[in-house]
């Protein structure tokens, strides 16, 4: 799975706008979660919906996605617990998942045991099932590669 060729075709075949398309168009865009939920539909996926976020199970990793009203973007993140790992060692490790990975975003909060690993995009009309598969797979598989670089 190669992040930089789902970039390619994400672009190329309209999956995600680049910033002069957003801005070069005066009409109103669905929210970005309203992609994801209709895949998950599609796909026979369980889902939850709450308040803010829809949740949901993929190869048994729990993920969630924020469901920002009136905004075209999508975050969907899965989130890990880190207790006893020292904090100056989640940073670098951070820092350095975020600058092998320009995808995924790995942040922490401050004062918790929790590590965020996050794919933030536009989906769009053109965003098909084998995208959203692909991102799903590229978070547990960087999610993965972090907890291999800290050592659990």
């Amino acid at each position: 799975m190669n992040p930089k060729a789902l970039l390619t075709r994400l672009f190329s075949n309209g999956g995600i706008e680049s910033s002069s398309e957003h801005s070069s168009k005066s009409h109103q865009t669905m929210s970005g979660y309203i992609y994801l939920r209709e895949f998950l539909q599609n796909e026979g996926f369980q889902f939850k919906e709450e308040n803010e976020v829809i949740k949901f199970k993929f190869e048994g990793k729990n993920y969630i996605a924020f469901k920002n009203e009136n905004n075209p973007f999508l975050q969907i993140t899965l989130i890990y617990g880190v207790e006893n790992i020292p904090r100056n060692q989640l940073l670098e490790t951070c820092n350095s998942m975020n600058q092998q990975h320009f995808v995924s975003k790995f942040t922490i909060d401050e004062d918790s045991d929790v590590v965020w690993c996050s794919f933030e995009f536009k989906p769009n009309k053109n965003t098909d099932s084998k995208d959203f598969l692909e991102i799903l797979s590229i978070l547990r598989l960087n999610a993965h590669e972090f907890f291999e670089e800290i050592g659990q």
